[in-house]
């Protein structure tokens, strides 16, 4: 039988005023425990079910929260305020009853990790993978390498790692934003900055180009023929291609990159279980919204409309994207809004750039 979920919270913070009220401040912190979880829980294929909700996971969320907004200018005709707010949340699995991991969206909940990182296959990479893989190939080679070299087989290509492991976490190490505003008599100038550090998902939407042959990436590529293909060399490690430390027999061979690349291997992530060829860091800064507004308060307006004063407002939002992510857009979430991967991208739309123009009448 279901129980409820329960939780216990802890928040504490304060807030204050500086400076005569040029500036204020506020500080939050906030410690959540949620036990009883009601999560669907794997169940042995001879039972005819995949899966049973029951009670089975404890999680515990932390946070911080600031604010500070500042009034450095403020004059009769004119003004300057600025406000910047940041946070900060781990959300991390305390227990599971039974199972190491439960799916939850499109990502896993498993003990000690936080919640919704990215459970699937990749390469072999030192420290990561087991030692004794390719007959204990991999951990001769590893010996001394840093942790996290690629191990590059005799033909110059990396190895799918047979077995699961995280492959990464795609919640931010932390948000924020930067308002400002300037006002000059009648006319006031606003904008906004959101902000998204750390995070890494995949770019399935990049997989499925490779695949197709229609990536911008495939625009030179290796000629193909049967099981041969020459052209287009490149090596894992080096300019820009997979960089990082590599190790194994094939390290620091040149390699034809083509179908056989793109198509043929694990790398054209959407269509194999090896998500880490799409990995992509899924950090912004997004020019959210600039808008002007002028406000008419003549006497006209009272005499002849009846009404204190008019707002006209122009404004423009997701006007500019600052991000390392090569996706359509870093908040596009293939999974819905609800799903712990945000950003997981397949083919979904962008959101839209918009321009507004709004009359508001003041009474």
């Amino acid at each position: 039988m279901l129980k409820p979920e329960r939780s216990k919270e802890l928040e504490a913070g304060f807030d204050l005023g500086l400076l005569r009220d040029r500036a204020d401040a506020a500080f939050t912190y906030y410690n959540t425990n949620t036990v009883d979880l009601i999560l669907a829980t794997p169940l042995a294929p001879s039972t005819g079910y995949s899966a049973q909700y029951t009670n089975a996971a404890h999680f515990r969320n932390r946070g911080l929260e600031a604010t500070l907004n500042m009034r450095p200018i403020q004059k009769p005709d004119y003004g300057w305020e600025v406000g910047l707010q940041w946070a900060r949340n781990r959300g991390v699995v305390i227990s599971l009853n039974g199972p190491q991991y439960v799916f939850f969206g499109s990502g896993v909940a498993q003990v000690g990790q936080e919640i919704g990182v990215l459970r699937s296959q990749g390469y072999i990479h030192c420290g990561l993978s087991d030692p004794t893989l390719l007959g204990g190939a991999v951990g001769t080679a590893c010996a001394g390498a840093p942790r996290g070299a690629m191990y590059i087989d005799a033909t110059g290509f990396p190895v799918t790692d047979p077995n699961q492991r995280i492959l990464s976490n795609p919640n931010p190490r932390w948000t924020g934003s930067v308002r400002s505003a300037f006002r000059y008599r009648k006319f006031q100038i606003s904008g906004l900055l959101d902000i998204r550090h750390g995070g890494v998902v995949p770019n399935d939407v990049k997989g499925a180009l490779w695949s197709y042959g229609t990536h911008i990436d495939t625009q030179q590529r290796a000629s193909c023929d049967g099981t041969t293909c020459t052209g287009n060399t490149k090596v894992f490690g080096k300019g820009g291609w997979f960089d990082g430390p590599v190790v194994g027999p094939g390290a620091g061979m040149a390699v034809p990159i083509g179908e056989n690349w793109y198509r043929q291997s694990d790398a054209p992530c959407p269509f194999s279980s090896v998500e880490e060829a799409c990995l992509e860091p899924h950090g912004y800064v997004k020019l959210r919204e600039i808008s002007v507004t002028y406000t008419l308060d003549a006497p006209w307006v009272e005499r002849t409309l009846g009404i204190g004063s008019i707002d006209l407002r122009a404004s423009g939002r997701n006007l500019k994207t600052w991000t390392k992510w090569t996706g359509y857009d870093p908040e596009t979430s293939g999974g819905g809004s609800t799903d712990p991967i945000q950003g997981s991208e397949y083919f979904g739309n962008p959101q839209t750039r918009s321009f507004v123009f709004t009359v508001t009448l003041n009474h």
